[in-house]
């Protein structure tokens, strides 16, 4: 529960739940091509090598994801008035000049896929690292990983009731979701351009790995590293 509560605390800003609206993709551009960001007393600020500074602005113009990652990293640099790339001066410029378009994001893209996602990592780090089983058993007398994520929730004085949870660890309709925490799970193993032939083998060892999404963003990997 205290792995739980320290996992779930930078969710919450002034004691009230703002878990993001952020594309799914944008969270895998960010790992796959490195971007490092952190923050300080002006806010949000982002760092990535030249190599993947390339692959993003080629991306950006493809995919939503990399579109609002590559963006916001341009802005923080405009705030600072740090210096710009090349391909960073390039977009930044189109952007003034409405000479580019935001592609168009996901249909069916859950307001709080942010949040559901981290409680899907939670979980599985749990299960995998505390030996806890996934969902409670009516027979026995032990703590589900449902409960202590729910009782994680309580303590940051937020209700998401055990039942909610457990839907999104077993029910049919979060598969997708599913498949996307297990993706970025093994990218925290195998990074998909250092070690790709790795990551494809994890990726075809982890059974719930599923979901138009999840293969959607690695298929645009592929694309973006020709």
């Amino acid at each position: 529960m205290d792995y739980a509560v320290r996992e779930l605390r930078p969710l919450f800003v002034n004691g009230g739940l703002t878990p993001g609206r952020r594309q799914p993709s944008e969270l895998f551009w960010a790992m796959s091509l490195k971007v490092i960001s952190g923050r300080d007393k002006i806010g949000v600020i982002y760092s990535l090598s030249e190599e993947d500074d390339e692959i993003l602005h080629y991306m950006a113009n493809k995919e939503r994801g990399a579109f609002d990652l590559y963006r916001k990293i341009i802005a923080d640099r405009v705030d600072r008035e740090a210096p710009l790339s090349h391909h960073m001066k390039i977009f930044h410029w189109a952007l003034l000049h409405d000479k580019i378009t935001a592609p168009k994001g996901r249909k069916k893209k859950a307001e709080n896929f942010e949040l559901n996602l981290k409680i899907l990592l939670i979980a599985y780090h749990l299960v995998e690292n505390f030996s806890i089983p996934k969902i409670g058993n009516a027979a026995g007398p032990n703590v589900s990983v449902c409960d202590a994520i729910s009782t994680a929730f309580g303590r940051l004085g937020y209700r998401k009731s055990s039942r909610a949870i457990q839907e999104l660890l077993v029910h049919k309709s979060s598969a997708e979701l599913r498949g996307q925490a297990r993706l970025l799970m093994t990218m925290e193993t195998y990074h998909p351009i250092d070690q790709p032939d790795d990551f494809m083998r994890l990726l075809e060892e982890e059974g719930e790995y599923s979901g138009e999404a999840a293969t959607e963003m690695l298929e645009l990997l592929r694309n973006a590293n020709k």
